[in-house]
């Protein structure tokens, strides 16, 4: 279990000396809150908090333990929150209603708390308040909170109240959702686990989780993920979002609904309109009058080239190429109506400028947020790309070509331009267990988390695709890194 070393003894498992280290600090009170204050912000030392919070039989200990960390290290806070000692049966024989008041409230607090923490700039976004047309920072959080005690099952309404605090209403009722499928002799109820809705309804079957009536902080942090996932699928940073990401939402949306009639001079003519085809102004000046016939979308497309009207963006790196008006050659794939430049222009822009408006979009949204993100941690990055090419003569659909990726770290954004190279598919590929041996070093040398490794092959057909923009590609990678965070 023990061996020697030239000054002192070691373990020869590094889980036993973890374990150890986290008794002493767990019967050294004293020593607590100076652990907690020293050592949780570094990474060598989170498997030991992880297994303090699941050794202490003090419910009071282990909740200044999950507070601090809520607030100083939200990546270990959530980790903490899976490996805690289950308070579960202590709690199951004090289900009376002081003890509910207690629970919701730290399901309230928690909300309310990672919210002004770590997702401050973008509050309005959340749950209740993206509910509201007119939005205040004055807005406060009312929790309407069900419970029926019998089937231990909770419910939560989420609504605003204008005092800018948190409120807590209790009932104590058995008015849970309920799920019914047809069967033979009629219709047959089915349990579920959980219930959440885009409203602000929540529910929870805490039997059915297996985890207890302790399980406040886990359900707050649930809803949280919940909202995420609505923020990103629906593309709610729209407002908020970089030059970059605007261009792309704009040119898809124009190509849409193109062509479309508009009115000239008392005559009706067709256009098919895209930042390539018109100019700036000309745009302003069609959406303007289109939003006075249509709808409001027009208007904010107006809007939105009207903010960015003066910005030194160039379209042609950022947009998807157009098609060429024949194939080339006599097959009719996708890929043949595409270029060769113009295929590897565009991928090499399309991971050189995803990064820059993710890292962008990290620091002025997220930025409390940012070292927990597994792709910003480990980023900078420069992209080793090589394509094969299609086979424009082939008439078989896997001659479309190959994309093989791999990354290294660079010291700035600056330094991220990839580097593209054209092969013909006779190169092996990497193995990708060295390859991750040359980026642990270079995590190494630029002191910093590999969370991220990058590295991936695919066909070259998925990149015909319009809607592969620089916009989708910073929702993707926000996406897989908030799972990767709440998941873990």
């Amino acid at each position: 279990m023990i061996f020697e070393t030239y000054d002192q003894c070691e373990f020869q498992q590094h889980s036993l000396k973890e374990y150890y280290y986290a008794n002493y600090v767990l019967t050294n009170t004293d020593y607590l809150d100076e652990f907690l204050r020293t050592k949780c912000q570094f990474r060598e030392y989170e498997e030991i908090f992880v297994i303090l919070v699941g050794l202490t039989k003090d419910f009071k200990k282990q909740e200044n333990i999950l507070d601090y960390l809520l607030k100083n290290n939200f990546s270990l806070f959530i980790k903490c929150l899976y490996r805690r000692f289950d308070f579960s049966e202590q709690f199951e024989g004090k289900k009376n209603k002081d003890f509910y008041e207690f629970f919701f409230e730290t399901i309230a607090k928690t909300y309310s708390q990672i919210i002004e923490l770590y997702f401050s700039n973008i509050r309005e976004l959340f749950l209740p308040f993206c509910l509201v047309k007119d939005y205040s920072r004055k807005m406060g959080i009312t929790f309407n909170c069900s419970v029926d005690m019998d089937s231990n099952s909770i419910g939560l309404n989420l609504s605003i109240n204008n005092d800018n605090k948190i409120f807590t209403k209790i009932t104590y009722s058995n008015n849970s959702t309920k799920i019914f499928i047809r069967a033979n002799n009629g219709n047959l109820e089915m349990p579920f686990l959980s219930f959440k809705d885009s409203m602000g309804i929540f529910e929870y079957n805490l039997n059915a989780m297996g985890r207890g009536i302790d399980y406040a902080r886990e359900i707050a942090v649930d809803i949280i993920y919940h909202n995420i996932e609505c923020i990103l699928k629906e593309k709610r940073f729209l407002l908020f979002e970089p030059s970059l990401m605007q261009f792309s939402y704009i040119e898809k949306f124009l190509k849409k609904v193109s062509p479309l009639q508009v009115e000239f001079d008392n005559e009706i003519k067709k256009c098919n309109l895209s930042l390539k085809k018109q100019s700036i102004d000309e745009l302003m000046s069609l959406l303007l009058r289109i939003s006075q016939d249509k709808n409001d979308v027009f208007g904010l497309l107006w809007h939105l080239i009207n903010i960015n009207k003066d910005s030194v963006t160039d379209l042609d790196k950022i947009l998807f190429p157009d098609m060429l008006s024949e194939p080339i050659g006599k097959n009719c794939w996708i890929w043949n109506y595409y270029n060769d430049d113009d295929i590897i222009e565009w991928i090499k822009n399309y991971y050189y400028f995803g990064q820059i408006a993710y890292r962008e979009i990290a620091d002025k949204l997220l930025h409390n947020l940012s070292g927990y993100l597994s792709y910003y941690e480990t980023g900078p990055i420069r992209y080793n790309i090589e394509i094969e090419l299609p086979d424009r003569i082939s008439n078989d659909y896997s001659s479309g070509g190959s994309l093989s990726i791999s990354s290294h770290l660079v010291s700035t954004i600056q330094d991220s331009e990839p580097l593209v190279s054209v092969s013909d598919g006779s190169k092996g590929r990497e193995d990708f267990e060295a390859h991750y041996e040359k980026l642990k070093k270079e995590a190494t040398f630029f002191n910093r988390n590999l969370t991220y490794s990058g590295t991936s092959r695919c066909l070259l057909t998925y990149v015909f695709n319009s809607d592969n923009s620089i916009r989708e590609f910073v929702y993707k990678q926000l996406q897989e890194d908030f799972k990767k965070l709440f998941k873990q």
